[in-house]
């Protein structure tokens, strides 16, 4: 399911101009960007709100690549609560780097499972505890 809004708790500004797809535009009002017409707010939602929304917790795959924030939207996450066996987290443009990222997902019970880089993206995988056992 690819979602037509944000993930986290506010509202982010991308610019639909740049890279495959969009960027996120920092501090960027549209009345003072240079291609106004191409810049647009989104509402952010909770991960887990989505989820509820759906009516869906359990999750066989998700590959989270929200261009920096990725990290914030894992710490909301409720982990508890939902069933995510798999994903996948682009982790070059974090502030808190990989071993903080890992850090956080083994202390949800996720074991690092591969690292996987491409020309302009790193990720990293993860594998519930639980489905570990059968990589």
């Amino acid at each position: 399911m690819i979602l037509p809004f944000a993930i986290g708790t506010c509202t982010v500004t991308f610019d639909s101009t740049l890279g495959s797809g969009s960027s996120i535009v920092e501090k960027a009002k549209k009345g003072e960007a240079k291609n106004a017409e191409n810049i647009y707010t989104v509402q952010c939602f909770p991960f887990y709100s989505i989820l509820l929304a759906v009516g869906r917790t359990d999750v066989d795959y998700f590959g989270l690549d929200v261009e920096g924030a990725e990290y914030k939207v894992l710490e909301t996450i409720p982990w508890d609560k939902v069933n995510i066996k798999t994903l996948t987290v682009e982790w070059n443009h974090i502030p808190e780097g990989e071993p903080a990222l890992s850090r956080l997902m083994e202390s949800n019970k996720f074991k690092k499972s591969h690292m996987i880089s491409f020309y302009y993206s790193h990720e990293v995988a993860y594998v519930q505890d639980s489905y570990a056992a059968y990589l």
